[in-house]
């Protein structure tokens, strides 16, 4: 291949157009993560700990005040597993869904132009950052010492898949906003009933077989049920429902940033 002047000058044209996105994204996340109120480290541990918390609250209602029903989790670790994840698909869709609405986001939109989806990451990236935080004091207190990193190392690798997922699901409800503000309330709805539809506090087994069957390619709810099967020490989740649902992540997420990138000019104007 021969290498001529236009070549180095595209080459060096995208490393700076490459390295301006990088620094830009640090600097959103920096500012998503001082936007978190007066305390951004305080809200930050908050963040981090609120699965323990909710774990508590969840663990005492269950054994002083629920009906004993089969397949309900009274474990703590499990229960906790099961909210660290959950906690990341609520506040990540939610913060990415309404990323460029945001006032502050709506401004520097109309005074600077740069990829939009870079807001969308910035939105996700400090959700993404408590749970990964989560998920490693979560793992090296709770888990068999014997294979504690493999156990971790599941979880990190479910995460991703999961947070693939949930970003993708953010660029197409962001989109949306843009254009009808009454999808703020699809979003409260999903995040609320979404959390007794997955399967948090009961084994999905319990489900009736046919229901059972269509919930389980949902990758949010097969991606849970999985992190449960992980925390009892089953590994066993590299199957044929992986590939469907890590097949369904890759697509979701090309379409939700080619639908994005196409519609990039048209969103700032009706923003």
């Amino acid at each position: 291949m021969v290498i001529t002047t236009r070549n180095v000058d595209i080459s060096l044209q995208v490393g700076r157009t490459f390295k301006q996105n990088f620094e830009l994204y640090i600097e959103l996340v920096k500012r998503d993560f001082k936007a978190r109120g007066n305390h951004p480290y305080l809200d930050f541990c908050l963040l981090v700990f609120t699965p323990y918390i909710g774990a508590s609250v969840l663990i005492f209602i269950a054994n002083n005040f629920a009906v004993n029903f089969p397949g309900l989790n009274y474990k703590y670790f499990t229960t906790l597993a099961m909210l660290i994840f959950w906690q990341f698909f609520s506040a990540g869709l939610s913060t990415t869904a309404n990323s460029i609405v945001y006032v502050y986001n709506k401004n520097l939109l109309l005074r600077a132009k740069f990829p939009i989806i870079l807001l969308l990451l910035a939105s996700i990236s400090v959700p993404a950052f408590s749970t990964l935080a989560n998920l490693v004091v979560f793992t090296l207190i709770f888990m068999s010492t014997e294979i504690v990193f493999l156990k971790l190392s599941c979880f990190i690798f479910l995460f991703i898949l999961f947070a693939i997922f949930v970003f993708s699901l953010g660029i197409f409800f962001s989109v949306m906003l843009c254009f009808a503000s009454e999808v703020k309330f699809l979003i409260s709805l999903i995040t609320r009933l979404g959390f007794f539809l997955h399967p948090i506090l009961y084994d999905i087994s319990v489900v009736p077989e046919k229901i059972r069957l269509f919930l389980e390619y949902i990758p949010s709810i097969w991606i849970i049920s999985s992190v449960r099967n992980i925390s009892f020490g089953v590994l066993n989740f590299l199957n044929y429902q992986f590939v469907y649902v890590l097949l369904i992540c890759l697509i979701f997420l090309l379409a939700s940033v080619f639908i994005l990138k196409k519609l990039e000019n048209v969103l700032v104007k009706y923003i």
